[in-house]
């Protein structure tokens, strides 16, 4: 009697872990932020719980913003194709000498200046206003192109990294994974 019930429960336990492991993907809850572009369609910016990383899905593109080896420095800033892997743009210079640049990936540039305001900033493109934080908050504002988008995006999730703390329980994952190397 005793076999029977343990072979049953081994059996039973054998198969819903043969069962579980069929599932094709995995994947974290991330928080969303929704844009609207000129034409309408809405396009969303999927943030990673820890704020480490930022998926912007634009119809079947999807790119990635992070800064590298997780160093919230402009100069570390990366936006990353997730289809090839392929680096997108990098930020290079910094705002305190006023030489801050996206840099992409076929030799494009754009010049970005920051003016400080009591109760916000403005980054400066190219082509005027780029991003605005007025009274704390982040206000629309249109580019011109998708470079000047995606690097407007790139300080969207920046601002939200900024003023955003991980819950308690991804500081807590995070603090016991590294506290064993």
């Amino acid at each position: 009697m005793k076999k029977s019930a343990l072979l049953s429960l081994f059996v039973i336990g054998l198969c819903s872990t043969l069962f579980a492991q069929n599932q094709t993907g995995w994947s974290l809850p991330l928080h969303e932020a929704k844009f609207v572009d000129e034409s309408g369609e809405t396009i969303k910016l999927a943030i990673d719980p820890g704020f480490d990383y930022a998926d912007l899905m634009e119809g079947s593109d999807k790119v990635r913003f992070f800064f590298n080896r997780n160093h919230p420095n402009f100069r570390q800033a990366r936006i990353i194709d997730q289809d090839s892997n392929e680096l997108v743009a990098r930020g290079k210079g910094g705002f305190f000498f006023g030489d801050a640049k996206m840099v992409f990936a076929d030799g494009s540039v754009v010049n970005l200046k920051k003016i400080k305001n009591p109760n916000g900033y403005e980054i400066i493109g190219p082509h005027g206003p780029l991003f605005k934080v007025e009274n704390q908050g982040i206000k629309a504002v249109s580019t011109i192109d998708q470079k000047e988008f995606l690097t407007q995006t790139f300080f969207v999730f920046d601002r939200i990294r900024a003023t955003q703390q991980p819950p308690a329980e991804v500081i807590y994952v995070y603090a016991s994974s590294t506290l064993g190397k």
